[in-house]
C-alpha cells in the first residue's frame, strides 16, 4: 500500500478565482461563460444552465436554430477588413443571443468557409434586413450580397439535457443545479449517471435524458450506438443501471 511522504499536503478545494463554488448554482453570473477552472486533477468550465439538472448528469450545447442558418439568413455586401456583418434574418433574435458564439459563412465565393467570433448584436425582428453583427476580428475577405450565413451559439450559454443523437456533450454538472450559472466538469474523476449497465473500463457516451451508456450497443452494435460522442470511460468497475459510477471524463481539458 502506497503512503504519502511525510509533510505532503493535498489541495482539495483551493480558492476559486470567482465567488462561486463548484458545488452551487447561482442566479447571478460570476464569471465570463467558458471560464476554465482547474481543481486538483479535475477541470471545469463556467456555463449558464437553462433548466434544472441533477448532479452527475451530462449537459449539451444549445441547439443550432434552423431559421438562423443556411439559406434562411443572407448577408448584404460586407467589405474586407470590416468588423460588422449586415444580414437579413429568418426569425427574430434577442439582444446578444449569439454573443460569444460564431457566424459561419456557409456560401459566398472567396469568403465561404470562415467562422468569426461574435462580439455583440442588437435584437431584430423576423425578416429584419438590417441586423448588424459585430465581430472581434476583421473580415478576411469581402462577403458578397446573398451569401448565406449560419449562427452558432456559445457552447456554454443555455446548456440543456440533450438527446443522445443530436446533443453535443459539454460537461457534467457536479451538483444539483437550478436554472442559472454553474461549473461543468469536463475532465478527471467524476460521478456520472448511468442509464444502462456498462462494462468496467468501457468507453461511454451520452445516452438518454442526460445519462451515460456504453459507446457500442453490446447486442447489435448498430443504430444510435454509433452516433454518440465519447465523453470518457468507466474506471475499473462495471456500472449498474441507474447508478452513478466512477468515471474518468475526457470531454475537454
Amino acid at each position: 500500500m502506497s503512503m504519502k511522504p511525510s509533510g505532503t499536503k493535498t489541495m482539495w478545494q483551493p480558492t476559486i478565482p470567482v465567488n462561486q463554488s463548484i458545488y452551487e448554482s447561482l442566479g447571478e453570473q460570476q464569471a465570463p461563460l467558458g471560464t476554465r477552472l482547474e481543481v486538483g486533477d479535475r477541470c471545469f468550465f463556467y456555463a449558464y444552465v437553462a433548466e434544472s439538472v441533477s448532479a452527475g448528469y451530462i449537459v449539451t450545447a444549445p441547439v443550432v436554430v434552423g431559421s438562423h442558418a443556411g439559406a434562411i439568413v443572407t448577408a448584404a455586401s460586407n467589405g474586407k477588413l470590416s468588423k460588422v456583418i449586415t444580414c437579413t434574418l429568418g426569425t427574430l433574435v434577442t439582444k446578444n443571443q449569439y454573443a460569444e458564439g460564431y457566424v459561419i459563412i456557409s456560401t459566398g465565393g472567396t469568403s465561404e468557409g470562415y467562422a468569426y467570433r461574435i462580439k455583440s448584436h442588437p435584437a431584430a425582428a423576423t425578416a429584419a434586413t438590417d441586423l448588424e453583427i459585430t465581430i472581434y476580428d476583421e473580415l478576411e475577405d469581402d462577403i458578397a450580397a446573398t451569401s448565406e450565413l449560419s449562427f452558432v451559439p456559445n457552447m456554454y450559454d443555455s446548456v440543456i439535457v440533450g438527446s443522445e443523437v443530436l446533443g453535443h456533450p459539454v460537461g457534467v454538472v457536479p451538483c444539483d443545479v437550478t436554472t442559472g450559472y454553474a461549473w461543468l466538469q469536463t475532465f478527471g474523476p467524476a460521478a456520472v449517471k448511468q442509464v444502462a449497465a456498462t462494462p468496467a473500463a468501457n468507453v461511454i457516451r451520452l445516452g438518454t435524458t442526460g445519462g451515460a451508456i456504453a459507446i457500442f450497443d453490446v447486442t447489435t452494435n448498430t443504430g444510435t450506438a454509433l452516433t454518440g460522442l465519447p465523453i470518457g470511460k468507466n474506471m475499473n468497475l462495471a456500472a449498474t443501471a441507474a447508478e452513478f459510477n466512477p468515471t474518468f471524463l475526457t470531454i475537454r481539458q
